[in-house]
């Protein structure tokens, strides 16, 4: 894929991606918000932002773990979010 007709720069998409990001889940409790991956979809005209979080739910895991010492680690989750590259609105979250 190429991004050669996109109107707006990879680091845009994302700055626009996490702003929707921390407005729909502005109530929620969450913790390490990281980027995961991006990539532009010239079909579409938008660009697919990857984000993954902590949901603040653990898992049960078989041994402790370093940091915790305990036997649950945090469940990570991702939202895939598709940003219209005209605009920066967001088309939909996954």
């Amino acid at each position: 894929m190429s991004v050669t007709s996109a109107s707006m720069t990879a680091k845009e998409a994302i700055k626009a991606a996490f702003a929707h990001f921390k407005e729909l889940f502005s109530e929620a409790n969450i913790d390490h918000v990281l980027l995961e991956g991006v990539d532009f979809l010239d079909d579409e005209g938008v660009w697919k932002v990857t984000i993954g979080f902590d949901a603040g739910r653990r898992r049960s895991v078989s041994t402790p773990t370093p940091l915790f010492g305990a036997n649950t680690e945090p469940l990570r989750e991702i939202r895939d979010l598709y940003i219209f590259d005209s605009t920066g609105d967001l088309k939909r979250m996954e």
